[in-house]
This record gives C-alpha cells, structure tokens and sequence, in this order.
C-alpha cells in the first residue's frame, strides 16, 4: 500500500490476510475504538504537530494531513478538542 492509496477497513484486512469484520472486532477490542477513529486520532496528532509550524495554512495543514478541506478538519479538531476537556475536566 502506498501513500496515494486510501487507507480503508478492506485494504488493511487483504494486506494482513483477514477477513473485514474479524479486524474490525479485534480491533475495536484491542484498541477501544474503531479503525475510523483511529486513524481520525492519527490524522489530528500529525496535524496538531504541523500547527506548531508557522509557514503553514490550516487549508495546507488538512489536507497533507488527510482531510477533505478545512472544514471537515476544523469539525473533527473540535469534537477532539471538546473530548480531551470533557476528560481533563473529569480527572
């Protein structure tokens, strides 16, 4: 698989030889959360890490880090943000 490939549920189960549903149960089981959000908690630690980078837009900062546009980042950068408060503010 390479970077231009859209990294998905069926071409992670056909690169480690199982079937969809079986990775996504072990998975969810091993890690407490789907592949989707896995991968969504990835895109947003390596895009918090470009933010710290002054010479780069947010428009520039989605989409190498694998968001649709801007938008669709913001939208997730704040449900992530609002959960980690949520959870500090529990401790």
């Amino acid at each position: 698989m390479t970077n231009s490939q859209t990294l998905s549920l069926s071409n992670v189960a056909e690169v480690v030889g199982v079937h969809p549903t079986h990775l996504a149960k072990m998975f969810r089981r091993h890690y407490g959360c789907t592949i989707g959000e896995y991968i969504r908690m990835l895109r947003l630690d390596y895009a918090a890490k470009l933010l710290a980078q002054p010479n780069k837009t947010l428009s520039a900062i989605a989409l190498v880090a694998g968001f649709y546009d801007q938008s669709h980042f913001a939208h997730f950068f704040k449900l992530d943000s609002a959960s980690l408060q949520a959870t500090s503010e529990r401790d």
